[in-house]
Parts: structure tokens; C-alpha cells; sequence
């Protein structure tokens, strides 16, 4: 009996030494050091040479954390968190600035999300490629906003200037230059941009963009604002002011 005592005592007075010696935030360390505060908390030596901590969400284990693991919504730190494919490589996993939060992105596209050169990319999806539900992606190239239509990747919207998932982890066309005929939603009933040779401008009417105005010869059209659309429900500290009207110039 005294044997198990002894045993247990044991065990009790190294869980308290263990305990003890774990880093904690503020704690001096040599530069570049890692360790985990927790199964949850990453430390880094900053600059000034005390331990920064870190949100890690996907799990903290002999000063690596696994950000594979994480999910959208979770915290993070946008400086000290990489890009990163999801453990089964269907979702590029980046942290978004402000917000700090995980942004998922789905890659859709036949290699999902894969190594590239020192970092990862995310594989995007052509016109006629299959998909499943009722869901939207950029096209490759950026330059159409696809949504999956009876299980196939079908063109939506042309993208004139760019289609883009880095601000929200979502797809938005940024419809700042269009052209007439071009699709528009009808949230941008009555927005006026300019065309992509900015010599005219082009009025969202009924779904399609149509001739508003001629800009004078010697002048060209200008988007005083030239932002792309967020969602300002989710993230309202991102800017997301449409642009004005345009100018000539």
C-alpha cells in the first residue's frame, strides 16, 4: 500500500513541476523560440525577447501548432498565423486582418487545396466542372463568378475587374469596370460604373448594365471609389462603401 502511495505522490509532485516550468506569455525566451502555454495557446518569441501569445485553435503540441485544424470563425493572430489546406484538403484556411478571425475557402477545383512553391494554393473551378449544392466560386483566372447549377459550375457574372475571396472568404465580383449587357444584381439596381476602356459609363437597369453616359472626348471615366463588395453583416470593420458615381475626367 505504501508503495501505491509513494507512487501516486510521485506523480502528483512531477504534474506540479511540469506545471511550474511551462512558458507563459510575457516570459523572457531566446528569439524565434516557440512553445504552448496550452493545448490552445501558441507562444512566440517577439522581437523584444518575451513570449507573444497566440490563438491556436487546431491544437498547440511541442511548441508546433497545427493549423490544419482549424475552422472558419476561429481566432487567430494575422501576423503570426500562415496559409494553410485544411486537413483533408478541400479548404484553404487564412486568417483575415482586422477581424482576426479564420476565413475558410473552399477549393473546388479538381486538386483542392495543394502545395505551392513555399506556401499553398487554392484550386478554383472551370465553366462545366462538377460541384455539388447551389454554392458560388471564382472561376480560374479570376475573371467570372460561377455557381453550381444541377451539378455543374455554370458562369453567373462576368468579373471586369476582378473576381476575388481574399477579403470575406467568399466569392465577389468587383463590378467597378463592366460593360453593357453585363449582368448586375438587383441590389445594385441604379449604381453607375464605368466601362472597361473608361470612355463611357454604364447604369445597372432590370439585371443588365446599360449605356448611361458618353464621357467628352479628351476625358475619361474614373470610379472615385473602386472597392470590392464585403459582407457587411459579418465583418462590418472591413470598408465596404460601393463606389459613388464616376466621374469624367
Amino acid at each position: 500500500m505504501s508503495r501505491v502511495v509513494h507512487a501516486v505522490a510521485s506523480v502528483l509532485a512531477l504534474a506540479v513541476v511540469v506545471t511550474a516550468c511551462r512558458a507563459k506569455p510575457g516570459d523572457r525566451c531566446k528569439r524565434e523560440a516557440t512553445a504552448c502555454a496550452d493545448p490552445s495557446t501558441l507562444l512566440r518569441c517577439d522581437k523584444t525577447g518575451v513570449y507573444a501569445s497566440i490563438p491556436c485553435s487546431g491544437g498547440c503540441k511541442n511548441g508546433v501548432c497545427d493549423w490544419s485544424k482549424s475552422k472558419g470563425g476561429d481566432a487567430c493572430s494575422y501576423e503570426d498565423t500562415p496559409k494553410v489546406c485544411s486537413s483533408d484538403h478541400k479548404r484553404l484556411l487564412e486568417c483575415f486582418p482586422l477581424i482576426n478571425e479564420i476565413g475558410e475557402r473552399p477549393c473546388v477545383g479538381p486538386r483542392g487545396c495543394h502545395p505551392d512553391g513555399a506556401g499553398v494554393a487554392c484550386e478554383a473551378p472551370a465553366v462545366g466542372d462538377p460541384c455539388e449544392g447551389s454554392g458560388t466560386a471564382c472561376a480560374t483566372g479570376e475573371t467570372l463568378l460561377l455557381r453550381c447549377v444541377a451539378g455543374r459550375w455554370a458562369s453567373e457574372r462576368p468579373c471586369r475587374s476582378k473576381c476575388t475571396e481574399r477579403v470575406v472568404g467568399v466569392p465577389a465580383c468587383d463590378v467597378s469596370n463592366s460593360e453593357e449587357g453585363d449582368a448586375c444584381r438587383a441590389e445594385e439596381e441604379g449604381r453607375v460604373v464605368c466601362t472597361v476602356d473608361e470612355m463611357a459609363m454604364v447604369r445597372c437597369s432590370a439585371g443588365r448594365f446599360a449605356r448611361a453616359d458618353a464621357c467628352p472626348p479628351g476625358k475619361k471615366c474614373w470610379n472615385k471609389h473602386d472597392r470590392t463588395e464585403v459582407d457587411v453583416v459579418r465583418y462590418p470593420d472591413f470598408l465596404a462603401v460601393l463606389p459613388t458615381a464616376p466621374v469624367c475626367r
